[in-house]
């Protein structure tokens, strides 16, 4: 097999990894099985299951195309929001030759303005979430001049929990809607729990205040994004946030607008943005994720990737006596001394997110699809967590749920993400998601520790 062949098989590879990733963020699921589940719960219905198909091709190729940026942190994102533009076209547009060829423009719209949304959103300390989607199909409505389709506000009887999250794929159906649950649950059974929990009472919420299916369906994904996946284990904020997607749906329905997930978008932001502007930590002190000796080879406000809201995390390397970081020329993740060295937690807490499977780069490419590359985030304390990246492929021994002790080790180092060579990405956060943003911190469990290392210090665990 050629280099070129062998080039143009990864990037296809990629690209489907991509798509598979995007069905699953739907649901708040990062990995490709959930994501295969939920793909394959659209093509139930398989004109409008092409339709987002080629979405979330176009959005996914949209995004490797333009320019990389760190703060669109969730892998799978650009197919997210470009598969639910493909499924509205798909349900909304009366089916006709042009169908596909519609998808597809929606697609690159929703990337498009995935790109645009996310540095401003990022400045705020917040994810984009589905709000592209939500704004793509509302301007292709607006210049199609369209009415929404039943699907995507009404139902009939919501008795049956399934059928509200198969809305989540614009489809009021029973299978539908256990192929989704299943995504759900096959990702984690904690969030599958909740998931599962909160619906009924959504149902039961959104019929008494009159904002029918697509009211429940909101309240539920708010529930699951703030409970299970942005502020884990804290009631207040989950209740709070479904409450005001319910009001937020009762509020904008005399509008006669099709509200897609637009209270859910609003009201978990919302959330999101006031627990941004608590007072957060001033400085954190953390134990050093690794064993023996490591280079600092980017500190904070670094010359490379940590600015803005990631403007304190820190870059660790392994050198030799002369100061380079690898064998021989350093063409593959062997030839380097921290690939495969493992990665030690850096405080005591629980795992509340995880990726595993980024394949690791070959020296000097970097994946801008999935900058953080395998990575997983320990929540210390309410609003306290700590984020680590660039793990190796496949080498995770811990999982969301698991309990960890500082020194445990976690996996190892990789080249994952946008990494140039192996190294291990650490840094405290306000926030349980990728770019939340971080927190001044110093080491301790080193040499001369507690302290804030120098640009290309060594530093030295101790025991």
């Amino acid at each position: 097999m050629s280099a070129h062949s062998a080039r143009a098989r990864a990037g296809i590879a990629r690209l489907l990894g991509e798509v598979l990733r995007g069905y699953g963020q739907v649901l708040f699921c990062g990995r490709r099985r959930s994501g295969a589940l939920v793909l394959a719960a659209t093509m139930l219905w398989p004109a409008s299951g092409l339709c987002g198909l080629l979405g979330a091709l176009a959005a996914a190729t949209t995004g490797l195309l333009l320019p990389a940026r760190d703060v669109i942190s969730a892998p799978g994102l650009y197919a997210c929001n470009g598969a639910l533009t493909g499924l509205a076209v798909g349900v909304l547009v009366p089916a006709s030759p042009v169908s596909p060829l519609a998808a597809l423009a929606a697609g690159v719209m929703a990337a498009q303005i995935l790109f645009a949304l996310s540095g401003p959103l990022a400045r705020l300390g917040l994810p984009p979430l589905s709000l592209p989607f939500v704004l793509a199909t509302w301007m292709m409505l607006a210049v199609t001049g369209l009415a929404p389709g039943a699907p995507v506000e009404t139902g009939g009887d919501v008795r049956w929990s399934a059928h509200v999250l198969g809305m989540a794929v614009f489809r009021f159906d029973f299978a539908v809607g256990a192929l989704a649950m299943a995504a759900v649950f096959l990702h984690g059974r904690g969030q599958g729990l909740l998931m599962m929990g909160s619906l009924p009472a959504a149902i039961v919420a959104a019929q008494a205040a009159g904002a029918g299916a697509v009211g429940a369906l909101n309240v539920a994904l708010t529930v699951v994004a703030l409970g299970a996946v942005f502020m884990p284990r804290q009631v207040w904020p989950a209740l709070f946030g479904a409450m005001s997607a319910l009001g937020i749906t009762v509020l904008l329905g005399p509008l006669h607008v099709p509200l897609l997930v637009a209270p859910f978008n609003i009201a978990t932001l919302g959330i999101l943005l006031l627990a941004r502007r608590k007072a957060a930590p001033r400085e954190m002190v953390i134990g050093v994720p690794f064993f023996g000796r490591w280079k600092v080879s980017q500190g904070p406000d670094g010359a490379y990737t940590h600015q803005g809201e990631g403007r304190h995390a820190w870059d660790f390397v392994v050198t030799d006596e002369t100061g380079r970081t690898h064998r021989g020329l350093g063409l593959h993740p062997d030839d380097y001394y921290a690939f495969g060295l493992p990665v030690a937690a850096p405080v005591d807490g629980v795992v509340v997110a995880a990726l595993d499977g980024v394949p690791d780069n070959l020296p000097p490419r970097e994946n801008f699809v999935a900058p953080w590359g395998n990575y997983l985030i320990i929540e210390q304390a309410p609003g306290v967590f700590v984020e680590i990246s660039h793990f190796q492929q496949g080498s995770m021994v811990v999982r969301p749920g698991q309990s960890v002790k500082r020194g445990q080790v976690l996996g190892r180092c990789g080249n994952s993400g946008r990494s140039l060579e192996p190294h291990i990405h650490v840094q405290v956060q306000t926030g349980a998601y990728l770019g939340a943003p971080s927190v001044p911190t110093r080491f301790t469990g080193c040499r001369g520790g507690p302290r804030a290392p120098r640009q290309d210090e060594l530093v030295e665990a101790v025991a």
